[in-house]
């Protein structure tokens, strides 16, 4: 097994412009790390560095303690799972098990067994004899994982390896891939833009943007506690709501004051002392937003007036699209939860309340979190 340790890595393609910024990061031995962003961040990139793909152009990659920068690809130990399978066509599904342990002349018996029993392990097992164009795309997506799985390396890197997969199967692949991990304790770096396969696979997520990292952390603090604005709007569908307002100190209270709105604070909200004065940006998740009928609490002045736009079935769950002068909020709603609006009809007047332990409160400058709940 292995650790893997990042230094201060930056990759410039052309005019100095770099891809990745500064990138540092400690992966553990046996540890699950996913590479969380948007197309053209940078994870990929960050990937290949570690694999020896791309060269660095500053900074250090280390691989269970040793110095890799000039160390070839092959040299590093270390297997790629790539987006688009790459097995060999003109093989079989053994012979794109065994290539690799051809390659490094290992004794046919061990390698006879060590393919048997990794195909064993992937379920195909009966189609040691097939080409790949005899396969679906589960089963050539088990074949490139197999292959990487019968080298023993000291890491795997997989980039995005069930992004070409339906969506039935990209569920049933993921339960697998979970099921795998916690079988073979391999050190992993994973790549991939689906929030829901980091958030499900992860021990911990780097979330990237441009070039650099805005957090790493586990799926549960990723999620409840986002380190900044980009974090809080890339995970969680649908996105968090987001709103502008200032904070204001009247009556020994603070109070969050907008365009068409103002809204008290809780003693749970804390941080908002050096803030008062400035503007911030408030986010609430869809789940924390309730709607109730325009004529239920009138005396309750932090409700906000608004209307019903749009309404989207999602099996067991609403999601309902209400404005608020300019402000859009999404409120998710179980449709036999019983709510409060009964009947979500678009055009319908309504107002909006969340619970203010559950606001997250914004730097509106540098984007930072100043609350969390």
């Amino acid at each position: 097994m292995a650790t893997i340790t990042l230094k201060n890595v930056t990759k410039c393609y052309t005019k100095g412009l770099p891809v990745v910024k500064n990138f540092s990061l400690d992966v553990a031995d046996r540890e699950f790390v996913v590479f969380l962003g948007p197309s053209g961040c940078g994870k990929t990139t960050v990937l290949r560095m570690i694999a020896g793909l791309e060269d660095i152009t500053e900074g250090q990659i280390h691989i269970d303690g040793a110095l890799v920068n000039e160390m070839a690809p092959r040299d590093r130990d270390v297997a790629m799972v790539f987006q688009n399978y790459a097995i060999y066509p003109h093989l079989t599904v053994y012979g794109n098990l065994a290539f690799g342990l051809k390659a490094r002349k290992v004794p046919k018996p061990e390698m006879d067994e060590r393919v048997k029993s990794v195909a064993k392990m992937l379920g195909i097992d009966r189609y040691l004899e097939r080409k790949p164009r005899y396969l679906s795309g589960g089963e050539r997506q088990r074949v490139a994982l197999g292959r990487a799985i019968v080298r023993e390396p000291k890491a795997f890197l997989m980039d995005e390896p069930l992004s070409n997969l339906d969506a039935k199967l990209r569920v049933h692949m993921r339960f697998e891939l979970s099921q795998l991990r916690r079988k073979l304790g391999i050190t992993t770096v994973y790549v991939t833009h689906d929030q829901v396969e980091a958030l499900t696979l992860g021990d911990r997520l780097v979330l990237m943007n441009a070039g650099e990292i805005q957090q790493v952390a586990d799926p549960v603090t990723i999620y409840s506690r986002p380190a900044n604005v980009f974090v809080a709007s890339f995970v969680g569908s649908p996105s968090m709501n987001f709103f502008d307002a200032q904070v204001v100190r009247e009556n020994g209270a603070l109070w969050l004051a907008g365009e068409v709105f103002k809204i008290r604070t809780t003693p749970n909200v804390a941080g908002l002392d050096a803030h008062v004065g400035k503007p911030v940006v408030c986010g609430v998740r869809p789940e924390a937003v309730a709607l109730v009928e325009h004529a239920a609490f009138q005396n309750r002045s932090e409700l906000l007036d608004a209307r019903i736009d749009d309404v989207e079935p999602v099996g067991e769950n609403q999601l309902i699209y209400a404005s608020c002068g300019k402000i859009l909020f999404v409120a998710r709603k179980e449709v036999a939860s019983g709510a409060l609006v009964r009947h979500a009809v678009i055009g319908k007047n309504v107002r909006i309340t969340f619970d203010m332990d559950q606001i997250h409160i914004f730097d509106k400058g540098t984007e930072q979190a100043i609350h969390s709940p």
